[in-house]
């Protein structure tokens, strides 16, 4: 079974949609697993098993992306955007799983309630319901380099000690 997720928001919703490649590994063990995001995934997501195809928002972008991703069985969109519904319409995935308060939801083939009041993981892991996942794995992941790291600390200088950073 082939399945994309597709989030091409910002960093935190990227790493919020890490649960759900958890999940499906966990349940589904001869998985493919795609993931659309903006270009930074490259970075996010080097060490997770998974294939990557980052994602311009251009209008040409669109039109290229579904030769891309035609080949999946099923797309997992926690995207909520116009946009997203239509490539994934037009790109002949037969089954796309979205929000039921996504703009355009009814190019989704499944929708899963949009509940307000929930975490936002608990709230993407619904989307895996219709696969009939009872399942999940919760946690969060953010991997990033050595390299990387040292960097942030020289850019901001920083001291090498604990912190608490809060993004709204």
């Amino acid at each position: 079974m082939k399945v994309l997720i597709w989030q091409t928001a910002f960093l935190g919703d990227v790493v919020l949609t890490t649960p759900l490649i958890k999940t499906l590994k966990k349940n589904f063990k001869d998985i493919s697993i795609g993931f659309v995001g903006r270009p930074f995934i490259r970075d996010l997501f080097k060490d997770f098993d998974i294939e990557l195809i980052p994602f311009s928002k251009g209008f040409i972008e669109s039109f290229k992306i579904r030769e891309k991703i035609k080949n999946y069985d099923i797309v997992i969109s926690p995207h909520r955007s116009a946009r997203t519904a239509l490539i994934l319409f037009f790109s002949g995935i037969k089954e796309r799983i979205g929000f039921d308060k996504s703009e355009l939801p009814f190019l989704y083939t499944k929708t899963v309630k949009h509940r307000w009041g929930i975490h936002e993981v608990d709230r993407n892991l619904e989307l895996l319901k219709p696969l009939g996942i009872r399942e999940f794995v919760r946690e969060t992941e953010l991997k990033i380099s050595e390299k990387d790291y040292k960097k942030t600390l020289k850019k901001f200088n920083l001291e090498e000690k604990g912190y608490v950073v809060l993004s709204p």
